[in-house]
């Protein structure tokens, strides 16, 4: 078990998009256990942030409040031979109140219907599975392949992202 805190602080020029133009602290907790060929693991975490102008108004330089997050995985590796491991994993954040676009009706005078978007401040969750293999071809030599795949449309993400790595201990 380990506790960390992963602190983010303004070092680029949010109105170039070099950061966010804020301070942000996520504290979280990693545990993991080994039993037999199998190797649990949950990390868990919330994320305060700061006000930045991304969050705000680009013209007039007044910040926002960026969103919270609440972030959190659990998985296992499982040990199938001595040469494969697979391991499949839960990977997600739920997003605080944010302003988001959603699409809406609107009515004109004469009664015609139109559709439109407007602003509505809600959270969102992102939810993710992810699958994948590592595979000792020789000595030194790890084939790892993996896939992340979209479980809801909180978001924008690809629905499939695929990996695969060749790598080489020397």
């Amino acid at each position: 078990m380990a506790v960390l805190t992963d602190i983010r602080m303004p070092t680029g020029k949010e109105r170039d998009f070099l950061g966010a133009g804020s301070v942000g602290v996520k504290p979280f907790v990693a545990i993991s256990f080994g039993a037999n060929k199998l190797a649990p693991h949950v990390n868990l975490g919330y994320q305060w942030n700061g006000k930045s102008a991304l969050a705000g108004n680009l013209d007039t330089g007044v910040k926002g409040d960026l969103p919270n997050l609440f972030f959190y995985s659990a998985g296992t590796d499982i040990g199938v031979t001595k040469t494969l491991t697979v391991a499949v994993d839960l990977i997600g954040q739920r997003v605080s109140s944010i302003p988001r676009l959603s699409p809406t009706t609107f009515t004109a005078a004469n009664g015609v219907k139109a559709p439109s978007i407007s602003f509505r401040s809600e959270g969102y969750g992102i939810n993710n599975f992810a699958a994948g293999f590592k595979y000792n071809l020789f000595k030194q030599l790890l084939l790892t392949g993996n896939l992340l795949i979209q479980l809801d449309n909180g978001g924008l993400r690809q629905r499939v992202v695929p990996l695969i790595g060749l790598s080489y201990a020397f």
